[in-house]
């Protein structure tokens, strides 16, 4: 099972090294495609020099992101797709035990982690809070996105996701660049149309935090706020109602145990208006189910 990987770049000379080296050092077949939307710091000496490891290399201008994401996989034939920025990295052993659990569990058809690894501008690897869990409802409820909703536990980390061809070619087989800011997020409500998400509760790669970058901009959480608006429509969905402790009450997919196997299991959110308000650090955690 081939794992198809597209990294996206555009001057970013000081991580590309970084990055490619973390699918480099994957002990799984990858099929590893960078655009370049035209840098002009030295990121093309960098991937000069690791081409005849790559299995496409695209220099050309670009239409943003995410554009370039989709000029990626429209060259790839991978049975599981991801994509890295060019200042990120995978988790050793990430892609061995992604493609590991796409062939054992032929049910699943994305999966991402609970705990995104973060590096933070200073150059330390940390984790965000887990997630407690995934679910549509709970997409819907905008536990996943914008940051301002009342129920939000966090982003779905996007360097920590990956899914089957056959779910990427179902739900369009391409990012939707009208959205400028947050087609990741786009991309998910179309999946969840298909699939469950399967969390795992292992860090499968770091992202690396910014100044300036896509997802920390205003714009990023104004899009996410119209996407979820849209989803909700389309669903015709109402908030899943609170109990008298202010939690709210999922159920999600999760791949636990030892060895791994898919396993429903609850989870809960915190409202910001009940007793547990002050506690949701710890919900987030997954410390209540």
């Amino acid at each position: 099972m081939t794992v198809a990987i597209v990294v996206p770049t555009l001057n970013c000379a000081g991580t590309i090294e970084r990055a490619l080296t973390s699918v480099f050092e994957q002990d799984a077949a990858v099929e590893l495609v960078v655009v370049d939307g035209g840098s002009t710091d030295g990121t093309l000496e960098v991937l000069g020099r690791h081409r005849a490891r790559l299995a496409h290399l695209v220099v050309e201008p670009d239409g943003g992101h995410y554009d370039a994401v989709n000029k990626g996989f429209a060259l790839c034939r991978g049975e599981v797709m991801g994509w890295l920025g060019g200042d990120d990295f995978l988790m050793p052993g990430a892609l061995a035990l992604v493609t590991r659990l796409f062939a054992d569990w032929p049910r699943i058809e994305w999966l991402s982690s609970t705990v995104p690894g973060i590096l933070t501008p200073e150059g330390h690897v940390t984790i965000s809070p887990n997630r407690p869990g995934f679910s549509r409802d709970a997409l819907l409820d905008g536990a996943y996105g914008p940051g301002h909703s009342p129920r939000f536990v966090g982003a779905i980390q996007q360097e920590g996701t990956f899914w089957r061809r056959s779910l990427w070619d179902k739900a369009g087989g391409r990012l939707d660049t009208r959205w400028r800011h947050a087609a990741d997020f786009e991309l998910w409500t179309r999946f969840w149309r298909h699939a469950e998400l399967f969390g795992l509760r292992s860090v499968l790669a770091v992202f690396a935090r910014r100044p300036g970058q896509i997802s920390a901009a205003a714009a990023y959480r104004e899009e996410v706020a119209a996407i979820l608006e849209r989803a909700r429509a389309e669903a015709n969905h109402d908030d899943t109602p609170a109990g008298p402790d202010g939690l709210v009450r999922h159920e999600g997919w999760f791949l636990t145990g030892h060895p791994l196997a898919p396993a429903r299991l609850p989870f809960a959110v915190a409202t910001e208006d009940g007793p547990f308000a002050a506690m949701k650090s710890f919900i987030r955690m997954g410390s209540v189910a």
